[in-house]
C-alpha cells in the first residue's frame, strides 16, 4: 500500500474511533434516565458502526490487492452514510430541539461520519483513476 492510501486509510480508522468512542465521551448525549431514550439508542448504533468502520479501516491497512482496497472503502462510505442516517431518520433522538443529542451529539456525528465519507469517496476516486492510468 502506497503512503497516499496508508494516510486515507488511517484517516478513515480515525475518524470510525471518534464515532465509536465520542458518542460516550466527547460529544455525549443526554444524560441517562430510568427510561430508555432515542438518542441513547441511536449513540448506541453509531457506536456499533464505528466499530466496523475501524475493523475495516484496520483490513484496509493491511490489504494489498486493489480490487479488495475498494470494496472496503465503499463499505466504510456506506457504513458512514448510515452513521448519518441513524439518528437522522431512523431512529432519532429527543423530541426537544434544545436536548443535547440535537445540539452536541448529533451534529458531531454528521461532521465525523461526513469526513469519514469524504475520505472514502476520494480514495475510491484517487484509486480509480489510478487503475484507468494503468490500462
Amino acid at each position: 500500500m502506497n503512503k497516499k492510501n496508508l494516510l486515507f486509510a488511517a484517516l478513515m480508522l480515525v475518524s470510525g474511533l471518534f464515532l465509536t468512542f465520542g458518542t460516550f465521551t466527547f460529544f455525549k448525549g443526554c444524560p441517562a434516565s430510568d427510561h430508555v431514550m432515542m438518542c441513547s439508542v441511536s449513540a448506541k448504533i453509531v457506536s456499533a458502526l464505528g466499530i466496523i468502520t475501524i475493523l475495516n479501516s484496520a483490513m484496509l491497512l493491511l490489504s494489498k490487492k486493489k480490487s479488495f482496497q475498494t470494496a472496503i472503502a465503499l463499505n466504510n462510505a456506506m457504513i458512514f452514510i448510515m452513521s448519518v442516517l441513524v439518528p437522522a431518520f431512523i431512529v432519532g433522538g429527543c423530541k426537544m430541539n434544545s436536548m443535547r443529542c440535537h445540539t452536541v451529539s448529533f451534529p458531531m456525528i454528521y461532521l465525523a461520519a461526513s469526513f469519514g465519507i469524504i475520505v472514502s469517496v476520494i480514495f475510491l476516486l484517487v484509486n480509480k483513476n489510478k487503475e484507468e492510468e494503468s490500462k
